[in-house]
């Protein structure tokens, strides 16, 4: 019995990796062309099971060498009437950004699509709809930085 139970704890870590890896690939595809001062935001309930905290800014700026793309997941970030906070692991707030900086996509484990608009409580109790803001994305996709160029050997 025991054995069986760590090969499903196994399998549970197994498919989160595969399913952080799939959403990394995407975003990979799309962090070339988002306007400075992005935030993306990942609605996704696909993390629950494995007790990890996603917050992928590091990726989006050491690959595409600006630090001001930004992104978490919708589970970690505190949301006000003019801003949202986003956090890692509840209490370390990471940044403060406006909504009109947001970027919405949903994620199921396989894809990421857009998302038009999203609804969220913010810490005064008040429901808030947060618009997709399409002009996040430049037309004319940016050179990626040497760090992704030596990862891709390109």
């Amino acid at each position: 019995m025991g054995s069986l139970f760590h090969f499903s704890i196994k399998q549970l870590f197994i498919t989160a990796w595969e399913q952080t890896k799939l959403l990394f690939e995407q975003l990979k595809s799309i962090a070339s062309s988002l306007e400075d001062n992005t935030f993306v935001v990942i609605v996704t309930d696909q993390f629950d099971h494995s007790g990890k905290h996603i917050e992928f800014s590091d990726f989006l700026s050491v690959l595409y060498n600006n630090i001001s793309l930004l992104g978490n997941t919708h589970k970690n970030l505190r949301f006000y009437k003019n801003e949202v906070e986003s956090l890692i692991y509840d209490k370390e707030v990471l940044a403060r950004v406006t909504y009109e900086h947001l970027l919405l996509f949903k994620f199921d484990g396989v894809r990421l699509t857009m998302l038009p608009t999203m609804e969220a409580k913010t810490e005064e109790g008040e429901v808030l709809f947060i618009n997709y803001n399409p002009e996040r994305i430049l037309p004319q996709v940016q050179i990626p930085s040497v760090v992704w160029q030596h990862i891709t050997k390109k």
